[in-house]
Formats: C-alpha cells, structure tokens, sequence
C-alpha cells in the first residue's frame, strides 16, 4: 500500500459523523456565519440601522444578512416540521428583527441563532398551519 493512501485511510477512520444537534436534549450547535454573532454585536448593528430609519437603503443594508439569516431558518423550520406551512407568518421583518433585538438586550451572552430560536418557539403554537 502507498504511503498516500494509508494516510488517507487513517483520515477516514479517525473521521466521524458530526451532529449539528442532540434531539434527546435540545442543545444544538451555532456553526459560523450570522447565526454565531454575539448579541451585543446585533444589537449595535440594529441600533446603526435605525439610525438610517426604517425603509431606508441604510436600514436595509445594515439588516440584510440578518434577514437573509432569518428568511433560511424559517425556510429549514417550516421544511422540517409537521403541519408547518410558515412558522412566522403572521410576522412582518420588522417584526422579528425587534423581537430578536429585544431579546438580545435582555440575553447580551447569546447570540442571534439562539434568539431565532427562542423566537419560533414562542410563535409555534400560532404558525400557519396549512398553504393556501
């Protein structure tokens, strides 16, 4: 056997499945990207945003990859959950990124995946349920 390949082979049986998540406990892992940014860091760059003013090309350039962030998870949620046609259906952009806001306020240890998170929890139970 070359020395190549039996490196190789030592690489995939050291290698083993990662889990982004535990379903038997709830825990879960934030990777990298805008779900990892700390709340403080959100928070500041919700507070530069509203600076702009709401609607403003400013706004939506300061919000864009949290929003982008957001309309993903919700697009995995409703994908991987029974009876789900939209778990923030009811809710406007603007909406969320305030209720994520305030949350980090209130949480600056965590970060934005987690408030998301938290956030469809609380709104689970008025999803809506069935697309039209």
């Amino acid at each position: 056997m070359c020395k190549r390949t039996l490196i190789n082979c030592c690489f995939l049986l050291a290698s083993g499945v990662a889990l982004a998540g535990d379903a038997s406990s709830g825990r879960y892992w934030l990777g990298g990207g805008v779900g990892s940014v700390e709340c403080p860091q959100f928070v500041e760059s919700m507070e530069r945003a509203k600076k702009h003013g709401l609607g403003t090309v400013g706004y939506a350039n300061e919000t864009h990859g949290y929003v982008m962030f957001i309309s993903g998870f919700q697009t995995a949620y409703n994908l991987q959950t029974p009876n789900t046609c939209d778990i923030f259906g009811s809710l406007t952009t603007d909406q969320l990124l305030a209720w994520a806001e305030n949350y980090c306020r209130s949480k600056p240890l965590e970060k934005l995946g987690s408030a998301i998170v938290a956030l469809a929890k609380e709104v689970h139970p008025k999803r809506t349920l069935l697309c039209r």
